[in-house]
């Protein structure tokens, strides 16, 4: 299995994914964290593909978390 090695083929999908979430409005320490987060599930050995579907479906969950959470807040008067 190809180990996950960080070259320019693999910034740029990378850093095109978190501009994404701040798009939808995480915070920069959010997308940092769901990183980690998205790296430590899938372990050393997984491939760049596995890690960016992993970090991709990590940070659409914390978006749509944080869109429900902000609909069930009563609105300011």
């Amino acid at each position: 299995m190809e180990r996950m090695e960080s070259n320019r083929s693999t910034v740029a999908p990378i850093q095109a994914v978190f501009r994404s979430a701040k798009q939808f409005g995480l915070d920069e320490g959010a997308v940092l964290e769901t990183f980690d987060q998205a790296l430590w599930i899938v372990g050393e050995d997984a491939t760049m593909g596995e890690y960016l579907d992993e970090l991709s479906a990590a940070l659409a969950r914390r978006i749509l978390a944080r869109e429900r959470h902000s609909r069930s807040q009563p609105a300011s008067e």
